[in-house]
């Protein structure tokens, strides 16, 4: 992730006009204007997804989301990506139904439901943050995410998502006043597309 880091703050300088050698990547971040950084990231990294330097790389893919049904939260954003997917880049699978298991035997289903998962076309899983931001940035609002993966802010987001991602049910049921449900079927998400 350093490597992508480094290459996202020397490309918002060089555009900024912020240029000063001086400063660590931490102080640099900080005297970045947020509309600059978010415009730069737009249009220069539109393609970044995983790579060998961290979690990213420029490819343009699809993901398959695997997503628990029976969470309320879960399945709303669920829901905004599949409004968001004009060009059907996502891939959405509850892992709460019955036939799970069996259509995808090579995965653990515990280890779904611990947190998100996604798989690239090459087969490559990732998990957490990585997953929801790959996912809205095939909808075109990666950038609203792509802070949560810089290094420092990386370290708390993906703490932060451990957190909710054990308590997604109860923390569902303060926001959205629903709890988990026991359906899938009264739970998934909208079958207008895929």
């Amino acid at each position: 992730m350093h490597c992508l880091l480094t290459r996202v703050l020397d490309t918002i300088y060089k555009k900024s006009k912020l240029i000063d050698p001086s400063l660590t990547d931490a102080r640099k971040i900080y005297r970045i204007n947020l509309a600059t950084t978010q415009d730069i990231i737009k249009k220069e990294y539109k393609h970044i997804i995983k790579s060998d330097c961290g979690s990213l790389k420029e490819k343009n893919v699809k993901l398959r989301l695997f997503y628990d049904g029976y969470c309320p939260l879960c399945v709303a954003e669920m829901n905004k990506l599949k409004i968001y997917d004009k060009d059907n880049n996502l891939v959405f699978e509850d892992i709460q139904l019955p036939d799970f298991k069996s259509r995808f035997p090579e995965l653990t289903w515990q280890d779904l439901n611990d947190r998100i998962h996604g798989q690239l076309d090459d087969g490559t899983l990732i998990s957490g943050l990585d997953v929801t931001y790959l996912a809205w940035k095939h909808v075109g609002k990666g950038w609203v995410y792509a802070p949560l993966r810089w290094p420092v802010i990386r370290f708390f987001a993906d703490a932060f998502y451990v957190f909710f991602a054990r308590n997604r049910y109860k923390i569902s049921y303060l926001l959205t006043g629903k709890k988990r449900s026991t359906t899938c079927s009264s739970c998934s998400i909208d079958s207008n597309k895929n």
